[in-house]
C-alpha cells in the first residue's frame, strides 16, 4: 500500500480497551477508551504536522508486519491488538494475541501519549 490515509489501532485485555482512529488527511485522532472510570470516553484532537510526520515514520515499520501474531503459550487473559492501514489501494491488517512484532512498543507508545 503506497498511501495510507487512515489508521485504526486497537488494544484490549479481557474485552475492554482503547481504539485509536487516525485520519492522516485531516490530522484528526479520535480515541475511544472503554476502561475509563465513567464508562467509554471518546475524544477527538487535531494533531500537529510534526506529530503526523512522526506517526508516518513509525507506521512505515508496520508494512513488514505479518498478518497474525500469536503465542505458543496458553494465556487466557492477555493482550489482543490490531492495526489496520487504509488507503486508496485497499487495507492491510496485522493483529495478535499475546505476541508482538518488532517496533510494537514504539508504535503503541506513540498512540497512547494521546490518551
Amino acid at each position: 500500500m503506497d498511501t495510507v490515509e487512515q489508521v485504526i489501532f486497537r488494544e484490549s485485555g479481557q474485552g475492554l480497551g482503547q481504539t485509536f482512529r487516525l485520519d492522516l488527511r485531516t490530522r484528526e485522532l479520535t480515541v475511544e477508551d472503554e476502561e475509563a472510570a465513567t464508562g467509554t470516553v471518546r475524544t477527538t484532537r487535531l494533531l500537529t504536522g510534526q506529530d503526523i510526520e512522526t506517526g508516518r515514520r513509525l507506521l512505515e515499520r508496520t508494512r513488514i508486519w505479518k498478518e497474525t501474531y500469536s503465542s505458543d503459550m496458553l494465556i487466557l487473559d492477555g493482550t489482543d491488538w490490531s492495526i489496520e492501514l487504509v488507503g486508496a489501494e485497499g487495507r492491510k491488517t496485522s493483529s495478535g494475541s499475546n505476541a508482538f512484532p518488532d517496533d510494537w512498543d514504539e508504535i503503541r507508545e506513540w498512540f497512547y501519549k494521546y490518551l
